[in-house]
């Protein structure tokens, strides 16, 4: 067993003889001659050199890269600063979500599971109902671009960079993991370890000595247009993005403008393939134009360069997200018996949460606060104008950009 210098590694014998075993009978000669099956030892094989490698089975894969993640793990956790930075950078960069999911995933109850299903249809539905209405758009585009949002397939929790072949149910609940195989079992046999390993690296000064991946997780999805499939991280299901006691202002201003997002690109990925593809009949290059516009409110941003990052889906999607908030607001039975006040000022929240999500990193050069990216665009919307009671909202006009 590999130890660094005089310390002694605290995980267990019987578990990295298992993972040996395991390896050696998935690897399909994968990893090379002279590498020795230890959890200091240096990389078998790349990430993506195990992704593409022919004849290696999904057990195979899986292995390999929970195998990695703790080996890359135990590398950091050594007092070299300079071995340990580079394995830090490493592993978060290839191995952060294998690391992450462990924790997570028992997190996703199936209650969570479930309100967040109920969201997405709830989304889904205003969407193509927005879709429906926008009636400058020809039939025949409408019908395409409804029937692709409604098809999309989702992943809830699964590992971003591994979507395409395994999620996490079967990653960590798919194979026998009495065995002691997965990384899941190993964090949890050194979690304590772990744990005042990972409080120490918050108190470090030096960024590249940081967990990113425990400090930042990713909780953006992914979408794969070949396969109209979007993978949900886990990240995106738990607080502060999704929490199944809080109310539905915050987890629609925040989770449900992430998904909206997703909905957003599905639109998008329609009109550029159906574009490229050369259907310019129906897809020109005008009308490819006008939806993306509407899609993002690049024509409404004034004072906010065009290509800032994160900037909200509107008209289309915004919409379509508002409605499904106040329906979804309308049957909690923690609303019935509040009065009116408090029901607008819980609208409020759902406007501060998006604001929030998109806004809270805004680092532009503004010359003052009215020009800062929320302010434009909350400037436009009359429903954010009504919900905080600002003075004439009533004669704010309702463009495509509204709802941002």
């Amino acid at each position: 067993m590999a130890q660094s210098g005089s310390e002694v590694q605290d995980y267990d014998d019987s578990i990295e003889e298992s993972w040996k075993t395991s390896l050696e009978a998935h690897s399909g000669g994968a990893f090379m001659a002279d590498f020795e099956l230890d959890l200091g030892s240096d990389a078998a094989t790349s990430f993506n050199d195990m992704r593409s490698r022919q004849g290696v089975s999904d057990a195979g894969r899986a292995l390999y890269v929970a195998w990695e993640a703790c080996r890359r793990l135990v590398n950091a956790s050594t007092p070299a600063p300079r071995k340990s930075s580079r394995c830090v950078a490493l592993t978060s960069v290839d191995y952060g979500h294998v690391v992450r999911a462990p924790y997570y995933y028992s997190a996703l109850t199936a209650v969570k599971l479930a309100k967040v299903k109920t969201m997405i249809g709830g989304i889904v539905h205003e969407f193509v109902a927005s879709i429906d209405a926008t009636r400058w758009l020809p039939v025949g585009i409408r019908e395409e671009l409804k029937n692709r949002v409604r098809r999309v397939r989702w992943m809830l929790g699964y590992a971003p960079r591994l979507d395409h072949w395994t999620g996490l149910d079967r990653f960590y609940k798919g194979y026998p993991t009495a065995t002691g195989v997965f990384a899941a079992d190993y964090l949890s046999a050194r979690q304590e370890r772990m744990r005042r390993f990972l409080e120490s690296l918050h108190d470090d000064h030096d960024v590249h000595t940081r967990f990113a991946y425990v400090e930042q997780p990713r909780s953006e999805p992914t979408y794969v247009a070949s396969q109209n499939r979007v993978a949900l991280p886990a990240a995106s299901m738990l607080p502060p993005m999704f929490d199944e006691r809080s109310l539905p202002a915050v987890n629609y201003g925040l989770l449900g403008s992430v998904l909206l997002r997703a909905m957003a690109r599905v639109a998008i990925g329609v009109a550029e393939i159906k574009h490229e593809e050369a259907e310019r009949v129906a897809w020109s290059g005008g009308i490819v134009k006008q939806f993306v516009g509407r899609l993002t409110c690049r024509q409404m941003s004034a004072g906010v360069e065009n290509d800032a990052p994160r900037l909200p889906s509107v008209s289309v999607g915004g919409h379509a997200l508002l409605r499904a908030y106040r329906d979804a607001a309308a049957h909690d039975v923690r609303r019935r018996s509040l009065p009116t006040a408090e029901r607008k000022r819980r609208s409020r929240l759902f406007f501060l949460s998006r604001c929030l999500l998109f806004c809270a990193d805004d680092h532009s050069t503004a010359s003052n606060s009215a020009n800062h990216r929320c302010n434009v665009m909350a400037h436009r919307s009359s429903e954010f104008a009504e919900a905080f009671g600002c003075p004439g909202w009533r004669n704010r006009t309702r463009d495509r950009c509204d709802v941002w």
